[in-house]
């Protein structure tokens, strides 16, 4: 019985040592998020793409959403209040959540330096 109870105990530490060591990478269990850039902010390389990804798939030429088209530079940039208030309100994109910090910074730095179509 003594044995037992020895053997009992001795796979119960056993048991408890193997898992208590456990190793998991940090950057795998709590992600960061990556840095928002906002430096350089061009239409064509940053701005466009946005609108391109989740607004031109109701709002574009065939189509225009609530009748604004924003595959346009053009358009865009007349409608750029407007589409910014429901950006940041959350209203758009309609039926795909709010806009990420970063995206929603990068269109307010690029109308705020005028809209510009570079």
């Amino acid at each position: 019985m003594k044995s037992f109870i020895y053997l009992f105990f001795l796979s119960a530490i056993f048991s408890i040592s193997l898992y208590s060591c456990y190793y998991d990478k940090e950057e795998l269990l709590y992600p960061t998020q990556a840095a928002c850039d906002t430096t350089n902010v061009t239409y064509a390389l940053k701005v466009a793409p946005i609108f391109s990804a989740n607004c031109t798939s109701c709002h574009n030429e065939s189509s225009p959403g609530g009748g604004i088209q924003l595959q346009n530079y053009g358009v865009l940039k007349t409608n750029i209040n407007q589409s910014y208030d429901a950006i940041v309100k959350g209203r758009m994109p309609k039926d795909g959540g709010k806009l990420d910090d970063c995206s929603i910074s990068t269109v307010r730095i690029w109308k705020n330096a005028g809209a510009l179509n570079n």
